[in-house]
């Protein structure tokens, strides 16, 4: 410590001198401040604010702080590097906890009811609420549950109105929850139905039904902060596929009808793009067809605009943005729609510029999957989680993609993570705001265990790594 005394409004500063490894500076005419030097000015010396036990170990290390002109303060301290959440797939000790890539998936409370064709959506209180699906015996829910992720514990809250599966649900801008649409659970008719969730009452209000009754469709937030509901089927099996689009109004609690799109869709994904309009990609056609054709969709106009062919028709894929650009991946595919065993699930992905429109070729997933969920790790990484993986020519049915992987548009490479013990298709999953992706429920039909048993109520968490520059990645159906 230097210990500093400086003159009064008369004095002045008499030659500095060291006492016992102390700058002194005496005065003469005055007394001195006996002001103390916290440290000596321009002394850089090394810091670290993460956890002591984890300094040096992994890739976490020191930095360094520099002391002011006035020796009074020290600057913040820079370029050390803290415990982050693991990476999973680098090779590196991220969390600092001297083990690398140490993901795995881990159990929660299982939920309430066993349940697939659910959704799941992240609230502003950071709880997740999870919705409708099909349970055991082929139940249709209405029930709602919440997932809190301090205790790790599943409770029932408010039921729908209508039970549902395969329907839509995506957070509004004022913190409530609108669900539209899916599959009833009386004649398995699709429905026009809508409903809000409000998290502060726990309770579901009924508002303003679609002008069409739709399941499969897609349900995306536009930046003016209303609803566009686009394609969808209007019947049980196959096609009746829908060209209508409607945009709902949070304000008013009405649809209404927008510009049709060019070719009647369902099964698709819709991705917002950078200037705000939504890129809608392949799904399947009226006549049950596979398509390769995208259009895009202009809030501001209200039409659409055809764009670029993907490289591979695909139904039951997934997409996400990945900066400026688009990644679609995964789906299924036949040339023989009628014949059922013959879908072919992909592992090829593309990409989407929006400057060109135009797609191209990128890696391809280790896995073949299709009806499975891409959630956005960061502004550079998706994961791809469950699904069901057919094989042509199988009349056993789909088994479920185990593996999850992730894609890096840095390195364009898909790296499969760390399995999640059982198969599981048509789950929900979500990235919880601590990073944590958090998979629910999902069908096992791989099992050797009874059929009450293949309909899952298991909840699992997974450690990546995500920063809040992500997006929300709308479900696929």
């Amino acid at each position: 410590m230097t210990v500093l005394t400086r003159p009064g409004r008369a004095g002045r500063a008499s030659a500095p001198t060291w006492l016992a490894g102390l700058l002194v500076l005496g005065m003469t005419g005055c007394e001195p401040s006996g002001e103390v030097l916290l440290c000596t000015p321009g002394q850089r010396e090394a810091c670290y604010t993460g956890a002591p036990a984890t300094e040096g170990v992994g890739t976490c290390h020191a930095g360094f702080r520099m002391c002011n002109a006035e020796g009074t303060d020290w600057s913040a301290c820079q370029d050390d590097l803290t415990p982050r959440p693991e990476h999973c797939t680098n090779g590196l000790d991220d969390d600092c906890n001297g083990q690398a890539d140490d993901c795995a998936w881990s159990q929660t409370q299982p939920m309430k009811a066993p349940r697939h064709m659910h959704q799941a959506q992240v609230l502003p209180n950071h709880e997740v609420l999870v919705t409708g699906g099909m349970g055991l015996d082929n139940l249709i829910h209405d029930s709602a549950e919440l997932y809190d992720p301090v205790s790790r514990e599943w409770s029932y809250t408010g039921s729908m109105r209508t039970p549902r599966r395969y329907h839509t649900m995506t957070l509004l801008p004022n913190g409530k929850v609108l669900v539209a649409g899916g599959l009833d659970g009386e004649k398995m008719e699709a429905l026009n139905s809508a409903e809000v969730y409000d998290p502060e009452t726990g309770h579901w209000s009924d508002t303003g039904a679609m002008e069409n009754a739709r399941h499969f469709h897609t349900m995306t937030l536009l930046p003016n902060g209303k609803m566009l509901v686009a394609g969808g089927r209007s019947k049980k099996d196959g096609g009746d596929a829908l060209d209508s689009a409607e945009v709902y109004d949070p304000e008013t609690g009405h649809w209404l009808e927008t510009g049709e799109l060019h070719t009647r869709r369902s099964s698709h994904t819709a991705t917002v793009l950078p200037d705000g309009k939504v890129l809608v990609a392949g799904g399947r056609a009226a006549d049950g067809s596979y398509l390769d054709s995208s259009e895009v969709y202009d809030p501001v106009t209200g039409k659409w605009v055809t764009s670029g062919r993907m490289k591979a028709a695909r139904s039951l894929h997934a997409a996400a943005r990945l900066g400026n650009q688009v990644l679609v991946a995964g789906g299924e595919y036949t040339s023989t729609p009628s014949i059922n065993w013959s879908v072919l699930p992909l592992d090829s992905s593309e990409l989407y510029d929006p400057h060109t429109g135009k797609w191209s070729i990128t890696a391809a997933m280790n896995t073949r999957r299709t009806n499975y969920r891409l959630l956005q790790l960061s502004s550079d990484r998706v994961a791809a989680v469950g699904g069901y993986r057919r094989l042509s020519g199988s009349l056993d049915g789909p088994s479920s993609a185990i593996h999850a992987e992730v894609y890096d548009r840095n390195t364009q490479t898909w790296t499969a993570t760390a399995a999640m013990g059982r198969v599981r298709g048509e789950s929900a999953a979500v990235v919880l705001d601590d990073g944590q992706v958090l998979v629910c429920g999902g069908y096992d039909n791989e099992s050797i265990l009874p059929p009450e048993n293949l309909n899952l109520d298991e909840a699992l968490l997974f450690r990546e790594a995500v920063d809040q520059s992500r997006s929300p990645v709308p479900p696929g159906p």
